[in-house]
C-alpha cells in the first residue's frame, strides 16, 4: 500500500457546487490524472453526497424508490442508479473485508419471495428478472454472520453459487459442519465445491483399473434436518449425516433453526394482519 501511495503526486482540486472540494492526483508511472473519488459511488456525480447518503439510508429503512425520489425531489430512476453504485461498491467492500472467517458451524437456508407484478403479461420488465424467487443464505451460527446472499430460481446453480461464495469467505483451516434441510441441490452443491478426484492404479490382475471418481473432501461434514408436516403443522424431525463419521457428529448440531426465525417471524406477522383485517371486515359490515 505505501508503495502504491508513493507513486501519486498532488496536481490540483476544485470544487463542486455543493461547497465540498475534491483531490486531483497524478501518477508518477502512468503520467494518468484522477480525483479522490475515482473508484467510489460517488465518482463523476454532481449531486452532494450527503444527499445521496441519506437517499440510500432512507431506502435501507423500507422506502421505495419512488417515495425515497418524492424526499429528496428527484426522479425514481436517479435513485435507483444511485442504489445501483452503492451495491457495486458495497459488493467490493463486502468481498474484501469478510474473508478468513473462522466458525464450527454453517447453516444453509432458502426463503420464498415473490418478484415483480403477479401477472407478468402486464409488465414490460424481463420475465427472469420476475415471478417467484428465492432468498438463498448461507450463516456462520456462532457469530450470526451472514457468509453469502443468493437470489435467483430454485436450481442447482444458485445453491452452488451459494456454498461457493460462503466457502470462499472461510479461513483455510477451517472446515465447519455445514446444515441445511433435505433440499438436494445443496447435497450436489457441497460435492462440486469441495470435490476431490480420485484415480485408481492398476492391479497385477487383469482387466482394466477402475474409472476415476468425484467425491466430497474427507474433511466435509454435512448434514440435513428433514421436517414432516401435515398442512401447516410439525409431523416429524429427523436428522442425519450425509459426509463425515456419523459417531463424531452430534446430530444435536445439524441445525437450521436461526436461519428459520426470520421466516416464522414473517409468517406470524402476516397471520396477525390477515386476523386484523378481517375482525377489520366484520366491524365494518356491522356498522
Amino acid at each position: 500500500m505505501e508503495r502504491r501511495l508513493s507513486r501519486l503526486a498532488y496536481h490540483s482540486r476544485y470544487t463542486l457546487r455543493s461547497g465540498q472540494p475534491v483531490l486531483v492526483f497524478r501518477c508518477r508511472q502512468c503520467r494518468k490524472t484522477f480525483c479522490d473519488r475515482f473508484g467510489t459511488a460517488f465518482y463523476d456525480l454532481k449531486t452532494p453526497e450527503e444527499k445521496v447518503q441519506r437517499a440510500i439510508q432512507q431506502g435501507l429503512e423500507g422506502l421505495c424508490p419512488e417515495a425515497v425520489a418524492r424526499v429528496e425531489g428527484v426522479h425514481p430512476t436517479t435513485i435507483q442508479r444511485w442504489v445501483d453504485r452503492a451495491c457495486v461498491q458495497a459488493k467490493a467492500a463486502d468481498k474484501e473485508v469478510i474473508t478468513g472467517v473462522s466458525t464450527q458451524n454453517v447453516e444453509l437456508d432458502e426463503l420464498h419471495s415473490f418478484a415483480g407484478a403477479k401477472h407478468p403479461d402486464d409488465q414490460e420488465a424481463d420475465l427472469d428478472k420476475v415471478g417467484q424467487h428465492w432468498t438463498r443464505v448461507a450463516m456462520a451460527r456462532e457469530s450470526r454472520l451472514m457468509l453469502e446472499v443468493v437470489v435467483g430460481p430454485r436450481t442447482r446453480e444458485s445453491a452452488t453459487e451459494l456454498v461457493e461464495g460462503a466457502a470462499c469467505r472461510l479461513a483455510s483451516d477451517c472446515w465447519p459442519l455445514w446444515s441445511s434441510d433435505g433440499w438436494e441441490p445443496y447435497l450436489f452443491a457441497l460435492t462440486v465445491v469441495f470435490a476431490v478426484l480420485i484415480h485408481f492404479i492398476k492391479g497385477k490382475g487383469r482387466g482394466r483399473p477402475k474409472q476415476s471418481q468425484v467425491v466430497p473432501d474427507p474433511r466435509v461434514r454435512y448434514g440435513q434436518v428433514v421436517k414432516q408436516r401435515a398442512g401447516r403443522r410439525l409431523v416429524a424431525v429427523t436428522r442425519r449425516v450425509i459426509f463425515g463419521v456419523e459417531e463424531l457428529i452430534p446430530l444435536k448440531q445439524t441445525s437450521t433453526s436461526l436461519l428459520e426465525r426470520p421466516k416464522r417471524d414473517d409468517s406470524s406477522a402476516c397471520r396477525a394482519a390477515a386476523s386484523q383485517d378481517a375482525q377489520f371486515r366484520q366491524m365494518s359490515d356491522g356498522s
